[in-house]
Parts: structure tokens; sequence; C-alpha cells
């Protein structure tokens, strides 16, 4: 049940995150993708919360959430997934400069090349810091 109240606390900063994002859009009226973006995170969130306390509301279900929370091979996989799928983000990030370059779109390809490079530097910090922690 701890596991489960950890995912609820966590899935609703995400949904303060959202409704911040909705209302900086809102204010500001200059660019509807960022309360597009809150409205998608806020969304995301609520679904989140609600699978999460029906999860809560039966037992066994709860059970067998906490079980998979700490076994093994689901952290092995969840590493796994998370792995390819950052890999999958900087190659998109690398080909989708690339494209932008061809198109004479230098500084949108700026862009998605510096973002992808933080990205990668992120990823290279925090796996230095878990690897020596861990």
């Amino acid at each position: 049940m701890k596991s489960l109240k950890k995912h609820i606390i966590t899935f609703i900063i995400y949904g303060i995150i959202g409704v911040v994002l909705i209302a900086f859009g809102l204010i500001s009226h200059s660019d509807s993708f960022v309360t597009s973006f809150g409205f998608a995170i806020l969304a995301a969130a609520a679904v989140k919360i609600i699978r999460l306390i029906f999860i809560a509301k039966a037992p066994e279900k709860a059970k067998r959430f906490e079980n998979t929370q700490k076994d093994e091979r689901y952290i092995a996989l969840a590493q796994k997934s998370g792995y390819y799928t950052f890999l999958i983000s900087v190659f998109s990030g690398v080909v989708a400069g690339f494209v932008l370059i061809f198109l004479n779109m230098e500084q949108a390809a700026r862009i998605v090349m510096n973002v992808t490079a933080i990205e990668v530097l992120v990823f290279g910090i925090v796996s230095v810091i878990l690897y020596r922690k861990y």
C-alpha cells in the first residue's frame, strides 16, 4: 500500500504541473502549445490516479501491484524498456536534427540537437550517480 500511495502522490504532483502549465498558457496568451501540453499532462495524471485508486480499492489487485513493484523481473524489464526508450529518443533527435539541416532550418536543427545533447548529458550524469550509489 505504501508504494501505491507514493505513486498516487507522484501523479498528483504531475497533475499540479499540468494545471500550472495550463494557467501559464492561458495567462500569457502567446502559445497554445503550453496550454495543450498542460492539458495532456493533467489528463495523463488523472487517468493514472483513477487507475491507482481502483487498484487500491481491490485488495487482491493492490497486493499484486505491490509485488510487481518489488519483483526483480519487472524491475529489470522496466530498466531495459527505459534504456531502449532513451536510445530511440536520442536516435530520433539526431535524425530529426539532420532532416532539419537538409531542409535549411538551421535554428530548429540546433534546438533539436541541443535538446538531444542535454538528454544524453543528463542520462550520463544520472547513470554515474546511480552506479556509484548502487
